[in-house]
């Protein structure tokens, strides 16, 4: 999409960045637009020449960004609030979703771990190697490395707000290509998993739904539990909700963001 077709749009979000004064070229366009009636939102823990022109100022966490944007977009598709024509003609939108585009809910809760000297290091062209071999129907939702050590342990994060954490000394090590071992046990009650990562006792978390209810929680007061179980509520979800991401928030992101939005 052109710079200028900022202009007719009815609404601008403009996230991480103070474009008004680092892209004045750019930000004439969402002036224009703004002129014309578009609602223009500023999504940053800063205050800055930005947020003063912006009609709305959206100071979230340090962190959080992934998590609050992944929600808005959701939120977006889920009530049809896209402009489906113009996208589709005019956007790279129709190579990024595809009809065979599957959700959360299509992933079974299985967990494979291997050492990376496994993998073997390939060039940019290359396809790569087999991590997991997956079962059908079934899709990667999260890869991260761990210590050597076995000092972590594995949050999982189903998409009806279930929750656990287990120590990552209980997942033995496989081979690449292994089928995995069972993560989190999956029911209709927990829904299928949506996030996985490893924490530690001062870790922090951020959990967002598609409907945008978000919570703020500290890994220590999650169960420790074994591979098997279904784990804890963690956030409420109402009828027709879904959490849809969930991240690590730095520890000292809200005493910073204060200081930021006082300055």
């Amino acid at each position: 999409m052109a710079l200028w077709d900022l202009a007719n749009a009815d609404c601008i979000v403009v996230m991480g960045s103070n474009m008004a004064e680092n892209h004045p070229v750019a930000f004439r366009f969402v002036t224009e637009a703004q002129q014309r009636g578009a609602i223009v939102a500023h999504v940053d823990p800063r205050f800055t020449r930005t947020s003063a022109i912006a009609d709305i100022h959206a100071p979230i966490r340090s962190g959080t960004d992934i998590a609050f944007l992944g929600g808005i977009i959701r939120y977006i598709l889920a009530n049809d609030l896209w402009f489906r024509d113009f996208a589709l003609a005019y956007t790279n939108i129709a190579t990024i979703i595809e009809a065979g585009y599957r959700d959360a809910e299509d992933n079974a809760g299985v967990f494979s771990g291997f050492d990376e000297k496994n993998a073997r290091p390939m060039g940019r062209a290359t396809r790569g190697t087999r991590g997991i071999e997956l079962r059908q129907d079934d899709y990667v939702v999260s890869v991260c490395a761990v210590s050597a050590e076995d000092k972590e342990r594995m949050l999982s994060v189903s998409e009806q707000g279930y929750g656990k954490q287990t120590p990552i000394t209980t997942y033995r090590l496989q081979s690449r290509g292994g089928k995995g071992v069972i993560n989190m046990k999956t029911t209709d009650k927990t829904g299928k998993v949506v996030a996985v990562f490893p924490v530690e006792d001062e870790s922090e978390i951020m959990i967002i739904t598609q409907q945008g209810k978000l919570i703020r929680i500290e890994a220590n007061d999650i169960r420790k539990t074994g591979r098997s179980a279904q784990g804890v509520r963690l956030i409420k979800t109402d009828a027709g909700d879904k959490v849809t991401s969930a991240s690590l928030v730095e520890a000292a992101a809200e005493e910073e963001t204060e200081e930021l939005s006082t300055n």
